[in-house]
């Protein structure tokens, strides 16, 4: 492995360990700039015939404290989170109607299920 490559891949685990910085809007207005964590997680939905569809939904992990100190104390259905110009909208994915769900046992960390809008 070349030294190119060995930094590419340095850059690529640091990234994932401490996020990028994103963009969060929420439906009441606040916004927040914070670090984020890109995931993705696979969810079976029902359709509306009861037939289970297999999607795949764009998250962000941020740290619930990264929020609060902007005032947004809950993720909401329909806020946004903007990262390298592309839009992103909070949805849910799960039967229950879960837009996000808490990524460790402290719960000191979202995971928001997003898709990709168009704005």
């Amino acid at each position: 492995m070349g030294f190119a490559n060995l930094a590419k891949a340095l850059h690529s685990t640091l990234l994932s360990a401490e996020g990028e910085c994103v963009s969060y809007t929420s439906v009441i207005g606040l916004n927040a700039i914070v670090s984020g964590i890109q995931a993705s997680t696979s969810h079976e939905v029902p359709s509306e015939h009861g037939v289970l569809i297999n999607t795949k939904s764009k998250d962000f992990l941020i740290k619930v404290d990264a929020l609060s100190e902007h005032g947004i104390y809950k993720v909401r259905k329909g806020d946004l989170i903007e990262l390298d110009g592309i839009t992103y909208k909070v949805l849910p994915f799960t039967a229950e109607g879960n837009f996000y769900e808490f990524s460790d046992h402290s719960e000191g960390l979202y995971r928001i299920f997003t898709k990709k809008v168009k704005v």
